[in-house]
């Protein structure tokens, strides 16, 4: 129980014995001496730690402003490029269009020509084939003139190559000449082409809105008899009016009323077998 207090009383004193001499440091100023030194150094250590913070943060803020205007140079370099693509792009678009208008105007313009050329054709076309019809008539007439004889003309015998009379052995039923009343109607038929002549619609229906093809051709035949059987079919579009309901198209030659008619090489041929050949 002894040792324990004297070696408690030994600490303490220890204790004092530094505790005085804190005290006399203090007293002394050696103390704050070594702390303003300690203090001193600390400080300056930080100074001199924040002077190399601050280098590093100037060097790094100098090296962002050089980025940022690099990359900001390269962003204007660009941008100008885009905007001068743009420019040269929308030029060239312009161009093209015009281009384009051009070419279509031209189109038009040939195809305006064309169609001018071709009706003029056309128009030449069928005065040449109605003055060849009108000469064929002609000449038929003069054909069958040239082949009266006595029997179908006032010539006398004499007069006449043929002396023969053919003899008619029909009996005469009293009716008049022509169709009898009650007769079934039968229509001339149609026979294959040998030539084809399409008939322009006039613009007074294909340039009139009211006006719209029905996909329906109307055909009427001219039928000529030379050696060889020749058959001319004159075609034009049909054209129905949206807002009346008319059917109309192109005028047909004179002379061709019904589907298929026949010219005068046809009615001098008969006339040719009935007085020459005794058909």
């Amino acid at each position: 129980m002894s040792i324990g207090p004297s070696f408690d009383t030994g600490i303490l004193r220890i204790r004092l014995k530094a505790a005085e001499d804190k005290v006399k440091a203090f007293e002394s100023g050696e103390k704050y001496v070594r702390m303003q030194e300690q203090s001193k150094a600390v400080f300056r250590e930080q100074n001199a730690k924040i002077r190399r913070l601050e280098e590093e943060l100037r060097k790094a803020h100098a090296e962002t402003v050089d980025v940022r205007k690099i990359w900001s140079g390269i962003f204007d370099d660009v941008y100008r490029e885009a905007n001068a693509g743009k420019f040269a792009l929308r030029k060239e678009i312009a161009r093209l269009g015009q281009r384009v208008l051009e070419v279509e105007r031209q189109r038009d313009a040939a195809m305006d020509r064309l169609r001018d050329e071709l009706r003029n054709k056309n128009r030449e076309l069928y005065e040449l084939k109605a003055a060849l019809y009108d000469a064929e008539q002609k000449i038929a007439a003069l054909t069958a003139r040239i082949n009266k004889d006595h029997t179908n003309s006032s010539k006398s015998s004499s007069q006449s190559p043929n002396h023969k009379t053919i003899p008619n052995g029909r009996e005469k039923s009293g009716k008049k000449p022509g169709g009898q009343k009650g007769h079934i109607h039968h229509e001339r038929k149609q026979m294959e082409p040998t030539e084809v002549v399409a008939i322009p619609a006039p613009p007074i229906y294909t340039d009139d809105p009211n006006f719209k093809e029905t996909g329906r051709i109307i055909r009427k035949q001219l039928i000529k008899l030379h050696v060889n059987v020749e058959v001319i079919e004159y075609q034009t579009p049909e054209f129905r009016n949206q807002t009346t309901g008319q059917r109309v198209h192109a005028a047909f030659p004179e002379g061709l009323k019904d589907e298929v008619a026949y010219d005068g090489t046809v009615k001098a041929f008969a006339y040719l077998l009935n007085n020459e050949c005794y058909v």
